[in-house]
């Protein structure tokens, strides 16, 4: 069982940091870094030498195309394992693709590419040639831990702890704490470049030939996107930017393991994941307080990301069918007929479906204007065609109208290219309508229950009358 692997081998990196924690000497050698990537390398391992052994096709395309059938070794293995680039600070990867390194098939042309593209190499070796973006990598780590070394003089936590920090003002008390932390992200970025270029010289950063430019891409074992990371507008993409290559190890051998077959991952292994990152990293009391936090962080951004922030989307309204009103979706009461009402047809953007809602599910007020005359009910007995013959009350115009300028300013801003690429405004714009929409609502619902008769006759004079 891979789980067996996955506690002894935790168990055992858990000592070490047990050890650290109490020697608490800096100057002393630290060997819990290369025991934290070991560690990703040979827990993955083991779910490897799993999969092989199961049945195919029970297994996502992550996991066959990393399956081992047949055992490595042992000084493959043990090659792969301590593999130098990536030893002290990772980055960590998957036996498949050292053994594709190993037997040069990473660098083998797809099927019909022509093979005058192919990129240079030097004499008989098969891996393009790397040294190039290896240096790039090289220097750009080195100017990221020169600014590490210069800005720390500058920005440091006993800074926070001095009488002159109490003195400035609000917003520069903020800058100094920001910078203080821009400043210590900034070792981990020179760090992970300087591997990365490592890897890339050695040739196992090799992503395959760019389908636009038809150059090589070195991107395979990226681990940092310091611009991703200081210009994340929310929590996932802050995540997905920062230590990527642990991030794949705890969403592939953690997240999707924890998550029982045919059901889609919930809360339960978010917070598994999170736990699991923080008694990877250590046993102070800073990481659980940071990690539980985030998965409860994650959760609530993955609930509230379709309802606060802007769908790309185009939209083609059809004919009205009804010039009066438009109606709620059925959905709106359990005991409401299906009527046919007028509906948007909603294309969506590449890449837009993967956190936001299916278009073709019912929700309210999501994209057309809605005038509510009546919730149909058992006893209201009202029809479609009784819309047009008798007005609506005033609030209900009301409601309609502002229900269509927020339409008609949303297909503004969706058609408008100036405002499009403004995604401030766009989030201020649904984040309003959101709640104006919400509170509209829950208004309706609690009249439409006070009403007693499930319809809106009790609620207007004149057809009481």
């Amino acid at each position: 069982m891979p789980w067996i692997g996955f506690v002894v081998i935790m168990g055992h990196m858990s000592v070490s940091h047990i050890e650290r924690q109490n020697a608490d000497a800096p100057s002393s050698i630290d060997i819990t870094g290369a025991q934290m990537v070991m560690a990703m390398k040979l827990t993955a391992f083991c779910w490897n030498v799993w999969d092989g052994k199961q049945d195919q096709t029970e297994l996502n395309d992550y996991q066959r195309e990393r399956a081992l059938k047949e055992l490595p070794s042992p000084l493959d293995f043990a090659a792969y394992v301590a593999f130098f680039p990536g030893l002290m600070a990772g980055p960590a990867f998957d036996y498949a693709d050292y053994r594709r390194w190993l037997e040069t098939s990473m660098f083998d042309l797809p099927p019909g590419t022509d093979p005058s593209k192919a990129p240079p190499t030097r004499k008989q070796r098969k891996i393009p040639r790397s040294g190039t973006p290896a240096m790039i990598k090289m220097v750009t780590g080195l100017a990221w831990i020169l600014t590490f070394l210069v800005g720390s003089g500058y920005f440091t936590p006993d800074t926070f702890l001095t009488d002159k920090y109490k003195q400035l003002s609000l917003p520069s008390r903020i800058f100094q704490m920001y910078m203080m932390n821009v400043i210590a992200r900034t070792k981990y970025y020179g760090v992970w470049t300087l591997t990365e270029g490592a890897c890339i010289m050695a040739g196992i950063g090799y992503k395959g030939l760019d389908p636009k430019t038809g150059k090589p891409n070195w991107d395979r074992l990226t681990n940092i996107r310091p611009l991703g990371v200081e210009l994340a507008q929310n929590s996932h993409a802050y995540l997905g930017n920062w230590n990527i290559n642990t991030n794949n190890w705890l969403r592939n051998y953690m997240f999707l393991r924890v998550t029982p077959k045919g059901k889609k991952p919930g809360f339960r292994a978010t917070l598994a994941t999170f736990v699991t990152s923080a008694f990877w990293h250590g046993f102070y009391p800073g990481y659980y307080l940071t990690f539980v936090l985030a998965a409860f962080m994650q959760n609530t951004a993955k609930s509230e990301f379709p309802f606060c922030r802007p769908r790309d989307t185009k939209i083609t309204k059809k004919p009205s069918q009804t010039p009066a009103a438009s109606y709620a979706p059925s959905s709106f009461h359990p005991t409401a007929p299906n009527h046919s009402q007028p509906s948007a047809t909603t294309t969506s953007s590449p890449g837009s479906s993967h956190n936001s809602p299916s278009a073709s599910s019912p929700r309210l007020f999501s994209y057309s204007p809605c005038l509510i005359v009546s919730a149909p009910g058992p006893q209201s007995g009202f029809t479609p065609s009784s819309a047009s013959a008798s007005p609506a009350p005033s609030l209900f115009r009301l409601v309609s109208a502002g229900c269509s300028a927020s339409s008609r300013l949303a297909d503004s801003v969706r058609t408008c290219s100036a405002l499009r690429a403004t995604s401030l405004f766009k989030a201020l714009h649904w984040a309003c309508r959101r709640i104006l929409v919400s509170n509209l609502t829950r208004w309706w619902m609690r009249l439409w229950k006070r009403s007693g008769r499930g319809g809106a006759a009790s609620l207007c004079p004149t057809r009481q009358r």
